[in-house]
């Protein structure tokens, strides 16, 4: 009976596949932004790109972040690379209809929980 649901996170060690799918319908309805977790045992079990996308309802982007910088607690957005063989990467998926943008592009900082122009 939850209603509204703006974000999920999801951090399940390789079952993010089976999540999405049980989620579908949730996603489908409420459009939410999704941060997960993505490895290389995450990236194995979707075997691609398409694949990966495929599992979201249409109109999602995808972002990882990228550029910490710790000392101002600073983190960049940048599209994600399903091929990056990093060892995980933390993804966001943001229906094109929440994406923020200032002047044309995606805002590509965060800084803890308010939004950096970028």
């Amino acid at each position: 009976n939850i209603k509204n649901i703006e974000i999920i996170k999801i951090d399940v060690e390789g079952f993010e596949r089976k999540v999405i799918e049980g989620l579908a319908k949730t996603i489908e309805k409420n459009r939410p932004i999704i941060i997960l977790e993505v490895s290389v045992t995450t990236r194995n079990k979707f075997g691609s790109k398409n694949d990966f996308e495929s599992v979201f309802p249409e109109k999602y982007s995808f972002y990882q972040f990228s550029g910490v910088t710790r000392e101002n607690d600073t983190y960049k957005l940048t599209k994600f690379d399903y091929d990056l063989h990093d060892n995980h990467l933390d993804v966001i998926a943001v229906p094109n209809e929440k994406k923020i943008f200032l002047d044309g592009a995606f805002v590509n900082k965060l800084k803890r929980n308010k939004v950096v122009g970028g």
